[in-house]
């Protein structure tokens, strides 16, 4: 049976490390899909050679992929877009390995979001084990931290921890995920050792 793992989180939160983690430590019990995006790599991003997260294209040839229907769905974001292929997401069904997916922003309700849109497309696909992770961060402290750390700017850092604020502390049950994961230590060793359990690695 094809598995496969969204694993999502609030801006911050410590998704990439952990898949970083995971990369680094797994590159070939897992398979990693990468969602394709028009923005740069960010300061605090891997190298696009060995990033396992995204797919760096240009504008142009992101509108290419998009014109001609290769993507399952496709996401805006801060003026940049974001897709995931399907081509990558068949390699999960055609491999032994179970696959491991960031496919976007965390909402309060994430069934209206683009994780439910990547979802459908498996539907009719006999077979598949499809879960949502969320990983939220220890606190507000924690988070603001993070975010400081990665020179997030403080408007957008406020943004985000009003969010985080509303998440954590009133709608944590509204995020009607597979799983919840508190990342208790800056590695992630804990939510590491919590995903690798759940994709029998």
């Amino acid at each position: 049976m094809a598995k496969l793992l969204c694993l999502l989180g609030l801006p911050g939160a410590g998704k990439s490390t952990v898949l970083y983690r995971l990369y680094e430590e797994h590159p070939n019990d897992l398979i990693f899909v990468p969602r394709v995006t028009d923005r740069s790599v960010r300061p605090d991003e891997l190298s696009p050679e060995r990033n396992p997260e995204y797919n760096f294209v240009s504008q142009s040839w992101f509108e290419a992929l998009t014109r001609t229907n290769c993507f399952v769905a496709v996401e805006l974001f801060n003026g940049y877009a974001y897709g995931v292929r399907k081509s990558d997401l068949e390699v999960v069904f055609s491999n032994h390995r179970p696959g491991i997916m960031m496919p976007g922003y965390c909402a309060i309700d994430i069934k209206k979001q683009y994780p439910e849109q990547t979802l459908l497309a498996f539907l009719s696909v006999p077979g598949i084990d499809y879960e949502n992770c969320v990983i939220l961060p220890k606190g507000e402290q924690c988070l603001r931290a993070r975010m400081t750390k990665r020179g997030d700017d403080s408007d957008k850092l406020e943004t985000r921890i009003q969010l985080a604020r509303q998440i954590i502390e009133k709608d944590r049950l509204h995020l009607q995920a597979d799983h919840i994961l508190v990342k208790d230590d800056e590695g992630g060793s804990d939510a590491i050792a919590a995903i690798k359990n759940l994709l029998g690695i």
